[in-house]
C-alpha cells in the first residue's frame, strides 16, 4: 500500500526508524521502508544495522547526488504505488502518524497530502534553521490549505507514485531549494494537494552557517525558475518582490544599497539567528545579483 521513503545525509536517524517500526506494527496494511544514504561523509554503520535488524530496505548512492535525486531513486526501488518522503532529520510527533495516513488514502480522492512540520517552543534558540521553520514552516492546515502549493515540504508528503515520477522528472539540479520546483510541477499536473495536520518534528541541528549557504542555492533557483509564467509563481513571495521592484525600476537601488549592508545583516543572522526579515532581504538580494551577473 506505502513506501516509507527516507532519503538521508550524515543524520543519526535510528530514533525515527525506531518509532515508525511502531507505526507498521499498529497498522495491518502492506508498508515498506526504505533509507538510501546520499554518500555520508559521517560514520552511519548502524543505520545500515537498524535497517537490517527492522526488516527496513537500506540502500548506498556510489557519489552524493542530491536531495531530490535520491528521492528518485527512492522511488524507482519502491514497490508499491503510495510514497510517504520522511526526511531523516524528523521525529514522529504522536501515534497513529502512519494510520492517519492510511485513512486518508481510503477515504479521500486526493493524489497528494502534506502532513506539515513542527517545531518544539523551547528549541526556538540560537539556530537560524530552527527560527526559519517555527515561523514559516510551522503552519497550521486550514492556512496552508489557502495556498496549497505554497507550503508543499518534502520532508513530509504523501504521494501517489506517478504523480511524484511526473513532477521530478525534469529536475536534474542538485542544489537545496527543490522543493519550490516540485510545487510548480505539481501545480501544472493539475494535481490536487491536500494539507492536514500529520506534523513531524523537525530535529535539524544545521549550522547556522549551512544554513545560510543552503539559503543561497535555493535563491538560485527561484532566479531560475523566474520566466515560468506568474500564474505558476505568485504564491512564491519573494519572487513578487522581485517583479515588483523590477516593475518600479528599484532594482538597482536595491542591489547597490544592500551591497553595504548584506555583510553586517549576514553577520547578525549568524551570531543571533534572527530576525528571518534579514534573511529574507538576503534572499532577495542573491535573486536580484544574478540579474548583475548576467549582463
Amino acid at each position: 500500500m506505502i513506501s516509507i521513503c527516507i532519503p538521508n545525509y550524515n543524520f543519526n536517524c535510528e530514533n525515527l526508524l525506531n518509532e515508525i517500526k511502531n507505526e507498521i506494527n499498529n497498522v495491518s496494511e502492506p508498508i515498506e521502508v526504505i533509507v538510501v544514504d546520499d554518500k555520508s561523509n559521517i560514520d552511519l554503520k548502524n543505520i545500515e544495522k537498524s535497517c537490517k535488524k527492522l526488516g527496513f530496505k537500506y540502500f548506498k548512492n556510489k557519489q552524493n547526488i542530491g536531495s531530490i535525486s535520491t528521492r528518485k531513486v527512492l522511488a524507482k526501488k519502491s514497490i508499491f504505488q503510495w510514497l510517504l518522503f520522511i526526511d531523516s532529520d524528523m521525529r514522529l510527533k504522536k501515534d497513529n502518524f502512519l494510520k492517519k495516513y492510511i485513512d486518508l488514502i481510503s477515504n479521500h480522492n486526493e493524489n497528494c497530502y502534506i502532513g506539515g512540520y513542527c517545531y518544539s517552543k523551547n528549541e526556538k534558540i540560537k539556530n537560524l534553521r530552527y527560527n526559519y521553520g517555527f515561523e514559516r514552516e510551522y503552519v497550521p492546515s486550514n492556512i496552508r490549505n489557502r495556498n496549497p502549493y505554497r507550503y508543499i515540504f518534502s520532508g513530509n508528503i504523501l504521494i501517489k507514485k506517478s504523480i511524484f515520477i511526473g513532477a521530478s522528472e525534469k529536475i536534474n539540479e542538485n542544489r537545496y531549494g527543490m522543493d519550490l520546483m516540485l510545487a510548480i510541477n505539481i501545480k501544472k499536473m493539475g494535481v490536487k494537494v491536500l494539507h492536514i495536520d500529520n506534523n513531524l518534528f523537525h530535529k535539524s541541528d544545521e549550522s547556522n552557517e549551512s544554513f545560510l549557504h543552503k539559503i543561497e542555492q535555493s535563491s538560485k533557483t527561484l532566479f531560475n525558475i523566474k520566466n515560468e509564467k506568474k500564474t505558476s509563481l505568485k504564491y512564491i513571495k519573494i519572487l513578487n518582490l522581485y517583479f515588483l521592484l523590477r516593475k518600479t525600476n528599484c532594482s538597482n537601488l536595491f542591489f547597490n544599497l544592500f551591497k553595504i549592508a548584506y555583510k553586517p545583516l549576514k553577520k547578525i543572522l549568524i551570531r543571533h539567528s534572527s530576525p528571518i526579515i534579514f534573511l529574507d532581504l538576503i534572499r532577495l538580494y542573491y535573486i536580484v545579483k544574478q540579474d548583475y551577473n548576467e549582463k
